[in-house]
């Protein structure tokens, strides 16, 4: 049986690597910076946590699609709907998702 969402399952993977990296990566400076405002450091640790949170779910979709899953698409649907708004990267993992996904229904 051919994979459909290889390409959309490596965008996804991709994105979703490179996006908790890079803000794991910089989860020490948001938080040193927003300690010395006093209100705003719960709601930007909150926001970055949610954040990674995201990253890591398109990363594991991205996997599962991969592996051509069919229980990841009520997963990949939500989040590649939430990344179209990661301009430009997520835009591109999504829409591709998001096009194939029309495609094959």
């Amino acid at each position: 049986m051919e994979n459909r969402y290889q390409p959309s399952g490596w965008a996804l993977s991709i994105y979703g690597v490179f996006n908790v990296l890079g803000l794991i990566l910089s989860y020490a400076y948001v938080i040193k910076f927003f300690t010395s405002l006093s209100g705003i450091s719960l709601l930007a640790l909150i926001f970055v946590n949610l954040l990674i949170a995201i990253g890591f779910l398109a990363f594991l979709c991205g996997i599962y699609l991969l592996k051509n899953n069919d229980a990841v698409h009520k997963f990949a649907l939500p989040v590649s709907v939430v990344i179209l708004l990661s301009f430009p990267t997520g835009t591109l993992a999504g829409a591709l998702y998001l096009w194939q996904r029309n495609q094959n229904t």
